[in-house]
């Protein structure tokens, strides 16, 4: 387990609208959508701040581009992993942890609004 380095607060909560990137990698796959042209993106690993949540890394089915969500929430670490995470392979880079208590679904694949 990694200790997280940042302090909770409401008031600070932010919206993100994130890009799902699927590479055969244990790294972070959400990106910012507004750097998606960029070639330097911001990514970020996600962590529900509750069990009631939907997993968001569970959104992906394989074949389901482009996937791209909202969240609401916070950074809790700007060089960390998400509770819990264990790589399967590979030693992959820490990178921003987004803890999130709200998520929507903006599109999931070539349909909008669901899954």
């Amino acid at each position: 387990m990694f200790k997280k380095d940042i302090e909770y607060s409401a008031k600070d909560d932010t919206t993100l609208n994130l890009s799902y990137n699927a590479v055969e990698c244990t790294c972070a796959q959400w990106s910012d959508t507004k750097s998606s042209a960029d070639t330097v993106r911001e990514y970020y690993f996600l962590e529900p701040a509750t069990d009631k949540l939907i997993n968001a890394d569970k959104l992906w089915q394989g074949n389901n581009l482009p996937l791209q969500i909202q969240v609401t929430g916070q950074i809790i670490s700007y060089a960390g992993y998400p509770t819990g995470y264990n790589p399967t392979k590979g030693d992959p880079k820490a990178e921003k942890v987004f803890r999130y208590t709200r998520l929507k679904v903006i599109r999931n694949g070539p349909t909008k609004n669901g899954y």
